[in-house]
């Protein structure tokens, strides 16, 4: 199934109906402790680390490296992440172009997306790609930057980036579209995202490495996707998914 849907995004790619579609599938971690899973997920060093009880009885535990955007006064800056290799091989994504237009991609839907909300002139990318590494893989990062206009500020920046366009897709609405018809249950919390936000200063993570469940005698669905572009081939985006697992601790091929 999962090659089937690589195969239709690159059709719908080869006919001009999008760039790049991010592609996402659930694994089924069972029932677990909520502190247990976060325990886990902590040993991969994570930027972003959250555990959720909700009043519903809902749990989130995420473990996420990617920052949708962070806002200091009229400074906004969101950090794009797309391109994923093992530890091992970080020359091997330095040299990638299938990977290095995953990411270009995505930086301009986000600079565009940043534009209408900010000074004019201000909206840069004063890092198009760098690297963050973490223990089970290396990520590949661009920075974009811009200053708000007066009176804008965090709910206004949410409308404008979220979803986040590394877990959708360029164009955004032809990439969910197509998200919707191929995916086989809505993400619910997983692609989400987390905020905090005091006084001036706000920070939202982008809820990949997620998992949830929705009750405490309820299994665990983690998600773990990829972006899909024209030069894509079903089983290398397949091996990336099982990759992204080792934010959970070893994974077997």
């Amino acid at each position: 199934a999962h090659a089937q849907a690589v195969a239709a995004i690159r059709a719908a790619i080869a006919r001009g109906d999008v760039y790049e579609v991010n592609l996402t599938a659930r694994a089924d971690l069972g029932v677990v402790p909520g502190a247990a899973l976060l325990a886990r997920l902590a040993r991969s060093r994570p930027r972003f680390l959250a555990w959720l009880r909700l009043p519903g009885g809902e749990e989130v535990v995420s473990a996420s490296p990617e920052l949708l955007f962070a806002l200091d006064g009229d400074r906004a800056r969101a950090e794009p992440m797309k391109g994923t290799a093992p530890p091992d091989a970080a020359e091997a994504l330095r040299a990638s172009r299938k990977d290095a237009a995953e990411l270009a991609m995505i930086t301009d839907l986000l600079r565009h997306e940043l534009t209408p909300l900010c000074r004019p002139g201000s909206v840069a990318v004063p890092a198009p790609r760098r690297f963050l590494r973490l223990p089970y893989a290396v990520q590949a990062v661009s920075d974009v930057t811009g200053r708000l206009l007066p009176g804008r500020g965090p709910d206004a920046v949410f409308a404008a980036l979220h979803p986040g366009g590394s877990v959708t897709g360029t164009p955004k609405g032809a990439a969910m579209a197509m998200i919707r018809r191929l995916e086989a249950a809505p993400r619910g919390a997983y692609c989400g995202s987390l905020a905090w936000t005091e006084a001036e200063r706000t920070r939202a993570s982008l809820l990949i490495r997620t998992a949830f469940r929705p009750g405490p005698a309820a299994a665990w669905t983690y998600g773990t996707g990829g972006a899909i572009t024209w030069a894509s081939e079903a089983a290398a985006e397949y091996r990336e998914l099982r990759l992204k697992l080792g934010a959970l601790g070893e994974v077997g091929p």
